[in-house]
């Protein structure tokens, strides 16, 4: 955790940030009691739990593992990575059904 201050009129924030691992098992503590980032903690969680493609490869045409990414798992990080953009998007509460 890191604590940051800003210029004179003493502005404090924290920011936690958890990796891999560390990530599922932190969302799936912290899900029961989330709000507004529910669906974005069960997003992360379904990530990791349905992937049985792991590290060590990559998408056909790009540097990296020795393996290319079964195209059928790249086009449901796509559609994952997408969903969080529409719910992290700025006027996402306001889109919210009453």
């Amino acid at each position: 955790m890191s604590h940051l201050v800003k210029g004179g009129n003493v502005l404090q924030a924290y920011y936690w940030a958890v990796t891999g691992a560390s990530a599922l098992r932190a969302a799936k503590i912290v899900s029961p009691h989330l709000v507004i980032k529910k669906r974005q903690a069960q997003i992360l969680i379904d990530f990791y739990e349905k992937t049985d493609w792991k590290k060590g490869g990559s998408r056909k045409g790009h540097q990296g593992g020795s393996r290319p990414m079964p195209d059928e798992e790249f086009a449901r990080r796509d559609d994952l990575w997408n969903e969080i953009r529409g719910l992290n998007a700025r006027n996402y509460l306001e889109r919210l059904p009453s």
